[in-house]
């Protein structure tokens, strides 16, 4: 008999998506910072042209990586499907969860949100990082009955 659904959770994009603007503008700013400098056939103009397309591309990237992130928890595990360009899938059997975290930065906790970390037993670190999720408290409360 198959498990059944209980819950999906989604990264809440309104508080991703300014932090991932602020650090994918600071990547394109020094790329196109680095090419002005060091490559002499780049002027300002082209350095200022690869500034923006860096950070609209990068920006464009992660808002369609973050947004095909879903967690769904069944009654015996959770699947994580991730990926915008490559798509991964992954099942994890809460039998082999053997810690949740919790942390929540200024930013995050500025709208409400924070990071769910799992561990797994026969993994080095963490294999499970439910990021920009609504409610952590709740959600981290909620995975810790599920491992039992």
């Amino acid at each position: 008999m198959p498990s059944e659904q209980h819950e999906t959770i989604r990264p809440y994009l309104l508080a991703a998506i300014p932090s991932m603007v602020i650090a994918t503008t600071i990547v394109a700013a020094i790329v196109a910072g680095g090419a002005w400098l060091f490559a002499a056939q780049v002027d300002a103009s082209l350095a200022k042209l690869i500034f923006v397309a860096g950070a609209v591309l990068l920006s464009a990237l992660g808002v369609g990586n973050l947004r095909t992130q879903e967690y769904h928890f069944y009654d015996d595990h959770v699947e994580i499907h991730t990926g915008f360009l490559n798509v991964t899938r992954e099942n994890v059997p809460y039998s082999r969860i053997t810690d949740v975290g919790l942390s929540e930065s200024v930013w995050q906790r500025l709208f409400g949100v924070g990071t769910i970390t799992v561990n797994t037993a026969g993994s080095d670190g963490t294999e499970i990082t439910f990021s920009h999720v609504k409610r952590p408290e709740t959600v981290y409360d909620a995975v810790q009955s599920l491992i039992g």
